[in-house]
């Protein structure tokens, strides 16, 4: 196995408050809310924006947002939801909707849903009837993808903000404390590696041209296998 790294920085012009890049994030995620059941209740719009103070710091019920992206896949759409990392509710699932209805189809189409740990930011994976979603509480879940039905859970080194990666027949994942795993993407549990890398990662690894690149709070790695003579 080969691999290279460059440093990088973050930058931002002098005259933008340091404070500004957060403010954006919460408000694009204040845009993202959905609904989970049966957590809304009755006195929120269904299409709300704005959060009521009596949920701020309220880490026991509240309304749920999404983070990650939603993934369509026959005919069906696959979304992690639940509190908010900072202020919500410690409950978030990953949800299976079937998208050919019509109406409110988070509510009548819902085929599933699996409860993961505490929060989640991540983005699904799907690959060959197996779904992967990560979560905030060190925890990468395999699920059968039809069912819901959980056929093993990895219990890593740190939270996961990440999304897995399914590439070659492997899922890859780095956590936030810096360790970089390989799994198998089956649904018998094998961990093939973890590598612990300079520092955390909060972004998904990505692979194209037969490299991986990984990007942590402090390099960008491309890793690529060894090339036979």
């Amino acid at each position: 196995m080969k691999m290279w790294m460059t440093p990088f920085r973050f930058w931002f012009p002098r005259d933008v408050p340091v404070c500004l890049p957060l403010l954006v994030f919460l408000a694009l995620g204040a845009c993202g809310h959905a609904a989970d059941q049966p957590q809304w209740g009755e006195r929120f719009s269904r299409n709300m924006v704005s959060i009521s103070s009596e949920f701020l710091g309220n880490r026991r019920e509240g309304p749920s947002n999404i983070k990650g992206m939603p993934v369509f896949h026959d005919g069906r759409v696959y979304v992690a939801v639940g509190g908010d990392i900072w202020w919500g509710k410690n409950q978030a699932w990953l949800q299976c909707i079937d998208a050919t209805g019509t109406g409110d189809v988070t509510r009548t189409g819902l085929l599933w849903s699996h409860e993961v740990g505490r929060h989640c930011v991540a983005t699904p994976a799907l690959h060959d009837g197996l779904a992967f979603i990560a979560d905030c509480d060190k925890q990468l879940h395999c699920l059968d993808a039809h069912t819901g039905e959980s056929l093993w859970v990895h219990r890593g080194g740190g939270d996961y903000w990440a999304s897995p990666l399914v590439a070659d027949g492997k899922v890859y994942l780095g956590s936030r404390r810096g360790d970089f795993s390989i799994l198998r993407a089956s649904p018998q549990q094998k961990l093939l590696r973890t590598i612990r890398l300079d520092s955390g990662m909060g972004s998904t690894v990505t692979a194209a041209n037969g490299v991986l690149y990984v990007a942590t709070m402090h390099y960008l790695y491309a890793i690529e296998p060894e090339k036979s003579l």
